[in-house]
């Protein structure tokens, strides 16, 4: 099972799904970090141990060029950005990709493609 650190552009129904699907699952607003700032929201994934889900290029970029350690972000280039369409794609590659292997990871993940580089 993976622990995951959703950002606040994602919905908190997909972090109540993943949770009964049996990760452990964080929203950036439930950990009262809303409407806070990428950095902020990096570190406390980095520091609490748990993969970084968004659907914003900036943390793409930031794991592209930092060389601190993390424990994955996951960039969604999905539309729409809906539940009903987001889920079916990210169970696909939760169960196909182990937190292991996310480790100082950037994971671009569409509907078709898993696009994964490490640092």
């Amino acid at each position: 099972m993976h622990r995951l650190f959703l950002d606040q552009n994602i919905r908190t129904e997909i972090a109540a799904s993943l949770r009964e699907d049996g990760h452990t699952v964080v929203h950036a607003t439930e950990a009262g970090l809303r409407e806070r700032d990428d950095e902020t929201l990096f570190r406390w994934a980095v520091e609490n141990g748990f993969t970084l889900v968004t659907f914003d290029v900036d943390f793409a970029e930031r794991a592209y060029w930092t060389r601190q350690s993390h424990h994955g972000i996951v960039r969604l280039r999905l539309e729409p950005q809906t539940p009903t369409h987001v889920l079916p794609v990210l169970r696909r590659f939760l169960e196909a990709y182990s937190s292991e292997r996310l480790k100082d990871a950037l994971v671009v993940l569409t509907e078709n493609k898993v696009r994964l580089r490490h640092r």
